[in-house]
């Protein structure tokens, strides 16, 4: 399931509806789900990426101890693009 979700994201990387399945994954504790949205954000052209995903990744970070490892390495890694992602990530002041 989670291939099919990246390769979702990997053929609409701007649109935020192709983030959204990760993300409600995640927000439920579903196994894998975390990893795999970091996997995404990580990979994938933060260029095309929306900025609304990296306020997503945040609320993640901070509402689910458990994430911050996984999500704050990517959530930097954003922050320094200068993208509408990355943009959104810094005038997030987090």
């Amino acid at each position: 399931m989670y291939r099919l979700l990246e390769q979702d994201v990997a053929a609409r990387p701007s649109d935020l509806k192709a983030y959204e399945p990760l993300r409600a994954l995640a927000e439920a504790n579903i196994e894998g789900a975390v990893a795999t949205f970091a996997r995404v954000l990580a990979s994938h052209a933060a260029a095309e990426m929306p900025g609304t995903v990296g306020l997503w990744a945040i609320a993640l970070r901070d509402s689910k101890p458990g994430y911050r490892d996984t999500l704050a390495p990517v959530i930097e890694q954003l922050r320094g693009t200068n993208t509408m992602v990355g943009k959104a990530i810094t005038s997030a002041k987090t």
